[in-house]
């Protein structure tokens, strides 16, 4: 059963949710937050409303077998439609893109807010500070300043500049796969004989996609 904060009416929990990051490129200087995940002590799972943030999904995951309990002790099933890794790209205290896996985030699409549970990343090693000078996130060594909005707490997230058409980007098969929408892999391969700066590395093996097969 994961459990949810009452704050609006629809938050989660569960403490066996991940939070890994790693450098995606550096962004420019005038970089601006597009958007922004919510940071909750109160929840013990990830949320993500966005199916296409996911690159792979928990097949044992029931979604009507799934209890979620607010904290007013109603108790909802169904909510959470999947579960699985998700990424999202934030943005540290130096103005840097950092791409950031939420490991066994729930997908809820009608959730309005995706969150960031802070319990859920602190068990894999991040450190939260929440004072009146300092409110930031750190793993790995990157900073991450939140800012409050309505007494809540958000980090700063974005979808790619801009300036990332102009660049030259070395990815796999599977990458430009979920990044083209999921694009059938043929059309993605022949997409590198004729796009000026894509280059698909490694093997070019069609693997099996999980989103595809399940939809």
């Amino acid at each position: 059963m994961d459990c949810f904060r009452n704050k609006p009416k629809d938050q989660i929990k569960k403490a066996e949710d991940g939070f890994e990051h790693s450098v995606f490129f550096q962004a420019s200087e005038n970089i601006t937050c597009q958007d922004g995940i919510l940071v909750d002590t109160g929840c013990t799972s990830h949320v993500v409303n966005d199916r296409e943030k996911f690159s792979s999904f928990d097949a044992t995951f029931k979604s009507l077998n799934h209890t979620i309990e607010l904290a007013d002790g109603s108790v909802a099933k169904g909510v959470a439609v999947k579960r699985g890794h998700a990424h999202i790209n934030l943005i540290d205290e130096n103005n840097e893109k950092v791409e950031t896996v939420l490991k066994n985030a729930l997908y809820i699409p009608t959730y309005p807010h995706n969150i960031m549970s802070v319990r859920a990343a602190t068990t894999t090693g991040a450190r939260v500070t929440l004072s009146k000078e300092e409110n930031t996130i750190t793993n790995a060594g990157r900073t991450f300043k939140m800012s409050i909005i309505d007494n809540l707490y958000y980090l700063p997230t974005t979808s790619a500049p801009r300036e990332v058409d102009k660049l030259s980007l070395v990815k796999d098969l599977q990458y430009w796969h979920r990044v083209l929408g999921h694009c059938n892999f043929d059309d993605v391969l022949k997409l590198e004989k004729v796009v000026d700066g894509m280059e698909i590395k490694g093997s070019k093996v069609k693997e099996t996609c999980n989103i595809c097969t399940e939809e």
